[in-house]
């Protein structure tokens, strides 16, 4: 229970751009909106602050910011093999703009650090 004296259900989980479907994830925060009672107000807020960052992820001209924040949160999927992954880095490493191939080496590198499970 909450100190409200509701039912804890629990958080949202975090809206992974290479895992979840946009549109399931919507629904789900929606009826997590529901289940907690949020008021219509607040989940405008909430709303507008993740279809903003939706709508910059998803332009079609999106700035490399984006791109690489896209290529830095590419997780290394359990059973996906070396090469597939490296395969996806490369393919999302196209729109990130690395100055030249010493950059997306060593980004490609950083990633393998970071990346896997």
């Amino acid at each position: 229970m909450s100190d409200k004296g509701t039912p804890n259900c629990g958080s949202i989980k975090e809206f992974k751009v290479h895992v979840d479907r946009w549109s399931t994830y919507m629904s789900r925060l929606k009826a997590w909106f529901t289940i907690h009672d949020i008021k219509l107000a607040s989940q405008s807020k909430y709303l507008v602050a993740v279809n903003t960052w939706w709508k910059i992820i998803c332009h079609r001209g999106r700035s490399v910011i984006a791109e690489r924040m896209i290529f830095r949160s590419f997780k290394q999927i359990e059973g996906q093999s070396i090469s597939d992954y490296l395969v996806g880095l490369k393919k999302l490493s196209k729109a990130c703009k690395f100055s030249n191939n010493v950059a997306l080496k060593e980004n490609l590198r950083d990633q393998f650090v970071y990346g896997p499970p």
